[in-house]
């Protein structure tokens, strides 16, 4: 009997313990479960958050992308516009401008038009009209293109625009230029200097073609100028007022003038359009 008491208190001790153990598992599962619950929730509310966030970011960012869309489809539009403006205004025509003087100086058996000669000068005689031939304008001469250069071709006739003159009085400091006295068969306002270049095909008048075909290099036959060669002056201050006015004209090519060939024979008055062609 007394070992069977044992056996039953031993046992009861037994399932009262796997008893105990099974409840609190139990409830430790309920309180992690439940913990789990919160916690999925809290996960839940944060990620949706993050999202509406993110969602929130997406959307400014998305304004600020198509704002700046349209800020660039705008400057498109006005660069198209801006460009058609160009396309237009080049669509008017070729530059042009006037002929304001035509000249030429005519050889001289007396030899006054050679620049040795005391009578020398390098403005020629102005005249309202003048004829064109390949050999340039009829009754010019030049000493120099007919001696050492064979009568070249490509110096048949000499054009300089009228901002040369305004350049070298108002900018430059020499107020005595005078009209013509850079030696030029053709005077053209309206255009400047940098309108043309070699290659550069003109029209001057209903007839003349004339090609540029290099610029005109300045020489010392300029420092015969009255305003430069002013015997009142010292020889080493003349000498010096002439190099500085040559320099002024040698540094912009055309600043002293362009020479070209004819490729269309012709007529041209004073008041004639030259336009320009092909640059």
């Amino acid at each position: 009997i007394y070992l069977n008491l044992t056996m039953f208190r031993y046992l009861t001790f037994i399932f009262g313990f796997l008893f105990c153990v099974t409840i609190s598992a139990f409830t430790s599962n309920v309180i992690l479960n439940h913990e789990i619950r919160q916690s999925v929730v809290a996960t839940k509310t944060t990620t949706c958050s993050f999202f509406n966030t993110m969602h929130s970011k997406d959307s400014a960012t998305n304004q600020q992308m198509s704002s700046a869309y349209s800020r660039s489809v705008s400057v498109l539009r006005m660069t198209a516009d801006n460009d058609d403006d160009n396309d237009a205004s080049d669509a008017d025509g070729p530059k042009s401008g006037t002929v304001t003087r035509l000249a030429v100086r005519s050889f001289k058996s007396d030899g006054s038009n050679k620049p040795s000669s005391d009578d020398y000068t390098t403005q020629k005689e102005e005249c309202s009209s003048i004829d064109v031939t390949a050999e340039g304008a009829t009754d010019d001469y030049n000493n120099y293109r007919t001696l050492a250069l064979n009568s070249t071709l490509d110096r048949a006739i000499s054009i300089v625009t009228q901002n040369i003159y305004e350049d070298m009085r108002n900018v430059h400091g020499y107020p005595g230029l005078e009209i013509g006295e850079l030696g030029e068969n053709i005077l053209v306002e309206g255009l400047i200097h940098t309108d043309m270049k070699v290659g550069t095909r003109c029209k001057i008048g209903d007839e003349v073609f004339v090609e540029i075909t290099e610029r005109i290099e300045p020489c010392g036959n300029l420092c015969k100028l009255s305003f430069i060669n002013n015997e009142k002056l010292p020889k080493k201050l003349r000498m010096q007022r002439c190099v500085s006015f040559l320099k002024v004209l040698d540094e912009p090519d055309g600043y002293r003038g362009w020479y070209g060939k004819v490729i269309e024979t012709g007529s041209i008055q004073t008041g004639d359009v030259m336009e320009i062609l092909t640059d």
